[in-house]
Order: structure tokens, then sequence, then C-alpha cells
């Protein structure tokens, strides 16, 4: 899953597409947020967290993604 987002986000950072690199990344993050808690979820977020914080939404610490 990662894969792919990965390759998009970088590809649109590139191209000075800011903006749409963080819309893609809130959206995914929301995706995320809205799946049941456990493992995966918890990996999920973690690897969100890891890979792309600065471009996280400023809700997401409050959603509990505080370092």
């Amino acid at each position: 899953m990662f894969g792919e987002i990965e390759k998009t986000v970088n590809l649109m950072l590139m191209h000075k597409a800011d903006s749409e690199a963080h819309k893609t990344v809130a959206k995914m993050y929301g995706y995320i947020q809205q799946m049941p808690n456990g493992y995966w979820k918890a990996r999920y977020l973690g690897e969100i967290k890891k890979k792309y914080k600065h471009l996280l939404p400023q809700t997401a610490e409050i959603q509990g993604m505080k370092a």
C-alpha cells in the first residue's frame, strides 16, 4: 500500500505540487483512521507518521499522532 502512495507523493513533491501531496496524505490518513482498532491500523498509522509527518494535517496531532 505505501509503495504506490510513496511514489505518488514523491512525484507530486518533485513537481512542486505540495498542496496535492498534502491532500493525498490527509486522505490516506482519513482512511486509516476509519479502520477498526487493531494491529493493521496501528501499523499504518506508524508508517504514515514515520514517512509523512511533515505532510499530515495538524488535526492528526490532536487525534493521537503526537510523537
